[in-house]
């Protein structure tokens, strides 16, 4: 059986950014006044197609009604203080979701800079001790450039917030010459593995290799594997293949909001 796009969870109301959007035109008054959404795509195990949980990703929703995607402004402002408000901004938002919607189990991206800031922290810990069951419903993505910046900094994160039942993905596995030293150095939940293995693995023998030899690695360690930006049909049947089992992608299915999660019972 082939796998494309319809043989996975679709929703009607997704969560695009505006066309008009653009990131030029976003000014620090746009930042600080705007609204701030979480949109959640589904992230898919492909063999029960059940969906185990949804990567959170920011929206700004400025006051002419533009939505503009966070990953258009956030490397701009990343080690500013307008960065820590953005971050913090859009914690709140997942928290509240996560509030409201009981069953909602997410990943959320989280920079070493809004690590090492207290406020933020204490927000995140706040969250962790407020939100009802959520062992098992959290996890942090942190990119492997983080693991560098500061490894002592998210080794402590990630032991303290581990034994309080959040869980930790490594974002963009592959894509940083560290990527095997973080495997040993750090104990991940996951590994989100870049898009640079998925692109057009079934036209490419040393990525499929490599795809093979990270997939036994993850089952030896008790690592869960994610394929990150699962883009056609070809790329999710050699990634089934090659034993992936959990995939996200614009194929796999769009981000939706919270609300829209919620009427569908999750």
């Amino acid at each position: 059986m082939g796998l494309e796009h319809s043989d996975f969870p679709t929703f009607l109301d997704v969560a695009r950014p505006s066309k008009s959007a653009t990131p030029g035109t976003i000014s620090e008054t746009d930042l600080r006044s705007g609204n701030y959404l979480v949109a959640y795509q589904p992230i898919v195990d492909i063999q029960s197609q059940s969906i185990p949980f949804y990567e959170g990703l920011g929206r700004l929703v400025l006051p002419d009604g533009r939505v503009v995607p966070a990953g258009a402004f956030v490397e701009k402002i990343r080690n500013t203080s307008l960065g820590r408000f953005v971050d913090l901004e859009i914690l709140q938002r997942w928290r509240l979701d996560l509030t409201e919607n009981p069953k909602l189990r997410i990943s959320v991206n989280v920079p070493v800079n809004s690590i090492a800031h207290r406020a933020w922290y204490d927000a995140f810990e706040a969250t962790v001790a407020s939100v009802p069951s959520l062992d098992g419903r959290l996890v942090v993505e942190i990119d492997e450039q983080s693991t560098l910046v500061m490894p002592d900094l998210v080794a402590d994160f990630m032991k303290e917030f581990q034994a309080r039942g959040v869980r930790f993905a490594l974002d963009n596995f592959g894509k940083e010459h560290s990527s095997l030293r973080n495997i040993a150095n750090f104990h991940f939940d996951l590994l989100k593995i870049d898009e640079y293995f998925i692109r057009d693995i079934h036209q490419n023998a040393d990525k499929a290799v490599l795809m093979r030899v990270i997939v036994n690695m993850s089952q030896e360690l008790d690592v869960i594997c994610v394929a990150e930006k699962v883009e056609t049909g070809d790329e999710a049947r050699a990634l089934k293949a090659l034993g992936v089992r959990l995939m996200q992608g614009m194929l796999i299915g769009p981000p939706v909001y919270a609300s829209v999660i919620r009427e569908r019972h999750i």
